[in-house]
């Protein structure tokens, strides 16, 4: 009974009660949670040092530094967004940057069916007039199937054609476009996809299944709202 009564007391009544009060338990204890971080800071480094000679002697590795779970590190984040010392929506952005590892590209990815695109075959007055409907400055172009995408368009890649003199009745997409596209498995992370994006330097990505069909597409804007949230342009008003 007695080890009933201090699992009740000291384990599962306050877990449930943070729980269920987050906000005003997190503003209540946040000040001396802090103060006590600091008072036995020194202690827990002996006890640390301690613990590691100790699995030293013992022929064991162990870990430097105290592991934080993701779950503790978003406690601290709302404490520290409680006691003022950062902004609600930088709380809100630091917390998504650690979600994102966890987040798929098929979450965030556009549906093929609502993707705009073009046909390699189309001239460059369509793909003006595609420009002049959408105003988006990456298209997708595939060949005879909009499943099967073979580059992408850039609208600023027009004012070349224009300045060398070239027809754009006759010019094609096909001809213009960036190839080959860039393809990811839709269950790639997006923090694994946003490192990529990086290192490739581009912003458009073609997502596939697992048996290597076209399911979307998806961009740098895609991740990026992941992180600091919708991000609203005149395209989207339209």
């Amino acid at each position: 009974f007695f080890q009933v009564a201090i699992l009740l007391l000291t384990e599962i009544t306050p877990k449930s009660i943070a729980v269920h009060n987050a906000t005003e338990v997190a503003r209540f204890v946040v000040r001396p949670v802090a103060w006590l971080s600091l008072v036995l800071y020194p202690v827990g480094r002996v006890v640390t040092y301690l613990s590691m000679g100790m699995l030293k002697l013992l022929g064991l590795k162990g870990r430097s530094e105290p592991y934080v779970t993701e779950d503790e590190l978003k406690l601290m984040l709302r404490g520290a967004e409680l006691s003022g010392a950062i902004e609600e929506e930088e709380q809100d952005m630091i917390e998504n940057v650690l979600e994102i590892k966890d987040t798929h590209v098929r979450e965030v990815m556009t549906p093929l069916v609502d993707v705009v695109a073009i046909d390699a075959s189309s001239t460059l007055i369509d793909f003006h007039n595609s420009w002049i409907d959408h105003q988006y400055s990456r298209v997708p172009v595939f060949e005879e199937r909009i499943d099967n995408i073979v580059g992408i368009a850039y609208a600023m890649d027009l004012l070349d054609f224009v300045q060398k003199g070239e027809l754009l009745e006759s010019s094609k997409v096909g001809d213009m476009a960036h190839k080959p596209a860039y393809f990811v498995p839709d269950s790639m992370s997006v923090w694994n996809l946003l490192r990529e994006f990086r290192i490739r330097k581009v912003h458009m990505a073609v997502v596939l299944n697992e048996y290597g069909g076209t399911v979307g597409i998806v961009t740098l804007e895609d991740v990026v709202e992941e992180i600091v949230g919708e991000i609203f342009d005149e395209n989207d008003s339209k």
